[in-house]
């Protein structure tokens, strides 16, 4: 992925959690975004039906976490798994607030996961 100058060093978050990668080699990443789509859809469908993400938002487009409380047991497991890989944290949220999704520089682009020819400049 490209990342800008300031970003450089998150590039070794990928060697470092490595180990955690439950397979072998990996397809081609774009393919792999590709085939993980309809399981993304049907988890935030899931989110959407139980009250988690607001459902009429969803079907807009739109991701709006509820007020709704989590079960305490994955509200545990989520803040144990975050606290430990808080690097990961912080690059995501970093790519969340520091990247435009669409243009060229993008994150559309950046990762090359979609198409970004067509995007509006």
């Amino acid at each position: 992925m490209r990342l800008a100058p300031s970003h450089q060093h998150y590039k070794a978050l990928a060697e470092k959690y490595a180990h955690l990668a439950p397979y072998g080699e990996q397809p081609d990443s774009q393919l792999l975004f590709e085939r993980m789509k309809p399981m993304q859809i049907a988890a935030l469908e899931t989110l959407a039906l139980r009250g988690y993400i607001d459902e009429g938002s969803f079907k807009a487009g739109i991701f709006k976490p509820t007020q709704n409380e989590i079960p305490i047991e994955l509200a545990d497991r989520i803040s144990r798994i975050n606290y430990e890989q808080s690097d990961l944290v912080d690059f995501l949220r970093i790519l969340a607030t520091g990247y435009d999704v669409s243009g060229e520089n993008g994150l559309k682009a950046r990762s090359q996961l979609m198409d970004s020819r067509y995007d509006a400049i």
